[in-house]
């Protein structure tokens, strides 16, 4: 392989991979930093420039026939990261499913305020990652999500693969690399109690209207709750700053953009953790590629309702704004099938 189709490929490998980022809220990588994942050496940048490495690794083969009979479902969990008050809350929760028979994706939004039990704890689901990560202190993310991943498949019936963690740093990286991201922003916020790093508070608030948002800002956008549609708005313009994020990226043609890709993907090392491995990551890369957007569908737990009913599956609680299922606590058996219905039809 030549000199420059090797830099094609690997081109190809980086950006599939930020695309992949960018479909999970920003989300994706390793057990532990980046920079220390690449068998001793210290940066993205080292790593790539060694092709022989990463051709006998067959990081950058994309294998089409492969992704073709390849199904996989991915936790996607996002948090405030360190220097935040419970940095370590998931309070975005994402299940992504994805078909290489059907070219299709599927992103099922579970709300923080999801009221679960698990051995002796009973509370929101939000705090699991955060629980397990202080009970299994040195070890890596597959014993960090233990039970975060095994209470969602309870929620949902749907057996995860992988885990991938990012905090707020990596989508605000990742929007201000890309110039910025367009939203339409459908009306008024303004959240007087927007937290910031270290337990403080502070202002946000934005205009309607068709805009270009920087990463801080897209970010605030993304979080804030304190809107009329409460956290189901919050998913929403999650969903919108996702689609902005993908679209821009496209569209800037990242691939011919070799430099500011290892620059991002430098800079992110540090603020996303995941279950895959390096051979993995490339297998999933070759899945992501023979999907288009257009076939990215997105849904959010709360409005999933019944088959043949007019009510939403999750109800209110009564108390420390928790959600649990209509059919009573932890009685997840409607929200089987809904989601079964919903994956067989996408």
């Amino acid at each position: 392989m030549g000199n420059s189709t090797f830099k094609y490929e690997v081109m190809r490998y980086v950006s599939a991979f930020i695309l992949i980022v960018a479909i999970g809220l920003g989300m994706f990588f390793a057990t532990r930093p980046i920079a220390q994942t690449f068998d001793g050496e210290h940066s993205v940048s080292a790593f790539l420039s060694a092709p022989y490495r990463a051709l006998k690794q067959q990081l950058v083969s994309l294998n089409q026939e492969h992704a073709s009979n390849t199904e996989t479902t991915i936790l996607l969990l996002g948090k405030a990261g360190p220097g935040w008050t419970a940095g370590e809350l998931t309070d975005t929760l994402i299940l992504a499913s994805l078909s290489g028979a059907t070219k299709s994706a599927d992103l099922l939004s579970i709300p923080r305020d999801l009221m679960v039990r698990t051995g002796s704890y009973q509370g929101k689901v939000n705090a699991l990652w955060q629980i397990g990560k202080q009970e299994n202190r040195g070890k890596g993310t597959l014993e960090h999500s233990a039970y975060i991943r095994n209470v969602v498949e309870d929620i949902t019936g749907v057996t995860i693969d992988e885990v991938i963690v990012v905090d707020v740093s990596a989508v605000e990286q990742i929007v201000n690399t890309l110039g910025g991201v367009s939203i339409n922003v459908v009306e008024t916020i303004v959240d007087r109690r927007y937290p910031t790093p270290g337990g403080g508070i502070e202002t946000f608030s934005i205009n309607p209207g068709f805009q270009v948002l920087d990463g801080a800002t897209a970010v605030k956008y993304a979080r804030t709750r304190h809107t009329k549609e409460g956290d189901f708005g919050r998913i929403r313009r999650q969903h919108q700053v996702i689609e902005s994020i993908v679209s821009k990226a496209r569209g800037l043609k990242l691939t011919e953009d070799f430099t500011t890709i290892i620059s991002l993907l430098d800079a992110l090392g540090d603020h996303i953790e995941t279950t895959l491995s390096l051979e993995e990551i490339a297998n999933l890369i070759s899945l992501s590629s023979t999907i288009p957007f257009s076939n990215v569908e997105t849904f959010a737990l709360e409005t999933l309702q019944a088959r043949g009913s007019d009510d939403p599956l999750l109800m209110g609680a009564g108390f420390a704004s928790g959600l649990i299922p209509r059919a009573g606590f932890y009685d997840y058996s409607a929200i089987h099938e809904a989601v079964s219905f919903l994956l067989e039809q996408t």
